[in-house]
């Protein structure tokens, strides 16, 4: 797995899910993670449980913004930190893998 460095072109990664995670819906808008090599549970709330969603196919950040800036009214420039943080958080956990565009 690769971790994102600064200054890293974002919008060429490609996110997907890692596998080994468990997950499932507890309702509208909430989601619990298991990951079970971390022995850690995790829970997703609003768009970040739309976001978990979107990576049902592996994605770009660029992929996923368009995808809430058409479910959701927020500013693209407000989406695109908020979803870059996010996977960020994601990828430090273990949850979501990045691969480059192209490998």
């Amino acid at each position: 797995m690769e971790s994102i460095k600064p200054g890293h072109d974002e919008l060429k990664l490609i996110y997907a899910r890692n596998s080994q995670i468990v997950s499932a819906s507890l309702g509208i808008d909430e989601m619990a993670l298991l990951s079970v090599a971390r022995g850690k549970y995790y829970g997703l709330n609003g768009p970040a449980t739309r976001i978990w969603e979107i990576l049902d196919k592996p994605r770009t950040a660029s992929e996923v913004c368009r995808a809430l800036l058409a479910e959701f009214d927020v500013d693209p420039e407000i989406c695109r930190l908020d979803t870059r943080d996010l996977l960020e958080e994601l990828v430090a956990e273990g949850l979501v893998q990045v691969v480059p565009n192209g490998a």
